[in-house]
């Protein structure tokens, strides 16, 4: 939410950091509850620690240096205001997901008060389908779930984001949901649980199941060779590790090259090891295009052919992908990269069907994501969030911390105008980003909160019948990068 920000709270972000990566939350009393929710947060929102005004600085390059959180991230990492949807899993059947949206709250707590803003706990909403509790009838702290609904109002006053819809579920009950602020700034539309978001890489996962539903029914293994389905694989090349700082390397740079000592499996597309990248991104076509290393810089060509239209079926896009060298041998190394929109494609030639439809058969139907599409229909184009970018204010006055940023809107002034909205001849990008500011999915809070659910409960859905095996999930609670 905080991409394009260059001043912000260190605090506030470490604290959505934390929320966004928590599966569960535990009450400081209670040792058996220890979840896995980060220090920062715990620091910042639990209840009886005197909260600390943050201060603001300026972000350096060691925020988001390796080994330090990622204060701020590209776009396709953690996107922008009102464009969102995160979610996280325990295996001990916790989920804690939160969708970021599009309003301002009240004001900032009193500079030395030491205390957040007061406001009367409201009724909470529900999500339709799911059952409802209380925090403390599933081991959760209601006062710290209230202590971080009063922040998120905080932290909109500061303009950080337009509004805000997320939900705590434990098992199969929902104790927590808040819906705050604007879905749309301009028009005033409130977010509700069935507003749309873009979900970016949070497609990813359900490719991922995707995958696996096919793993189970033998029709493919994780171990396969990627060639087998998509054979412009087969002879790609590889950047050398001595000439992996080089820019401008394409397949005719022969002396930069060499060739594959192991072919990508499904295995390495799903967990970022097969050597493949991404290219540059932007908030917008009419942003310039650039890179900000080699391996971005190798990528522009297949950016720009998307962007134009050139490329648009995913079959032309992954063979695009291939004539492009990897970054390193399959499996030797990890890069964020294209390889689950490859397993997307994976899926349409063992399917035979496209991979929209895949997913609305086996995964969206199945769990009752009735809303969750590649495509928003112009019938439905204002249930879409608008989306926005977070740029500082000129001047920050850090003392009183009044307003911290100001919110550019971007993918079109209309809802209409989004690259969402209607049909437009665009890949399906089962990754979540295609070309330099487009892709995914978009999905809403009722929807994502089935998913997670179900991931959290050992494949099993409301009704009882099992999406995937509880053996599969528990491969998926795996850590995968420990494999190989």
């Amino acid at each position: 939410h905080l991409c394009s920000s260059r001043v912000v709270p260190v605090r506030v972000v470490r604290a959505l950091l934390a929320l966004s990566t928590a599966a569960r939350l535990h009450r400081p009393d209670d040792p058996a509850h220890n979840g896995c929710i980060a220090s920062a947060y715990r620091d910042f929102v639990m209840p009886g620690t005197a909260p600390l005004t943050p201060r603001v600085r300026r972000l350096s390059k060691a925020d988001s240096a390796p080994g330090s959180p990622p204060t701020t991230a590209r776009r396709r990492r953690s996107s922008c205001g009102g464009a969102s949807v995160a979610a996280a899993v325990s295996t001990s059947g916790t989920v804690a997901t939160a969708v970021t949206a599009t309003a301002t709250g009240p004001r900032s707590p009193s500079k030395g008060s030491g205390e957040t803003p007061t406001e009367k706990p409201p009724q909470l909403p529900k999500l339709s389908g799911l059952e409802s509790c209380a925090p403390d009838e599933v081991g959760l702290d209601a006062k710290s779930l209230e202590d971080h609904r009063l922040r998120n109002r905080w932290q909109s006053s500061l303009g950080i984001l337009p509004g805000l819809a997320e939900c705590v579920i434990a098992g199969d009950r929902v104790a927590y949901v808040d819906l705050m602020g604007s879905a749309d700034v301009e028009r005033g539309t409130p977010v509700r649980s069935s507003t749309l978001f873009r979900c970016f890489s949070m497609t990813k996962p359900i490719t991922a199941v995707a995958v696996m539903r096919l793993v189970e029914d033998k029709k493919v293994a994780l171990d396969d060779p990627v060639s087998k389905y998509i054979p412009s694989f087969q002879i790609t090349k590889v950047v050398k590790p001595e000439s992996a700082e080089e820019w401008g390397i394409t397949a005719q740079s022969h002396d930069h090259l060499e060739p594959m000592q192991t072919q990508i499996t499904l295995r390495h597309l799903l967990t970022h090891t097969s050597g493949l990248a991404y290219g540059p991104d932007r908030a917008s076509p009419s942003e310039p295009l650039k890179a900000s290393n080699a391996a971005e810089g190798s990528y522009i060509g297949l950016v720009e052919a998307v962007d134009s239209g050139k490329i648009q079926t995913l079959e032309d896009f992954c063979d695009a992908l291939a004539g492009l060298p990897l970054r390193f041998q399959p499996g030797t190394q990890w890069m964020y990269s294209h390889g689950v929109d490859v397993a997307g494609r994976v899926i349409e030639v063992v399917s035979g069907r496209p991979l929209d439809a895949f997913l609305r058969e086996e995964v969206f139907q199945p769990l009752g994501m009735t809303r969750t599409t590649f495509f928003v229909g112009r019938d439905r184009a204002r249930d879409l969030a608008a989306m926005y970018l977070a740029e500082k204010e000129d001047v920050v006055d850090e003392e009183n911390l009044g307003a911290l940023c100001r919110l550019k809107r971007v993918d079109g002034t209309l809802p209409e105008e989004s690259r969402w909205c209607g049909r437009n001849k665009r890949v399906l990008a089962g990754g979540g980003i295609m070309g330099s500011c487009g892709g995914g999915l978009v999905s809403c809070l009722h929807d994502t909160a089935r998913f997670v659910t179900m991931l959290a409960n050992g494949g099993k859905m409301q009704s009882g019948r099992h999406l995937l095996q509880h053996s599969t999930v528990r491969t998926l609670w795996r850590g995968w990068l420990g494999w190989w």
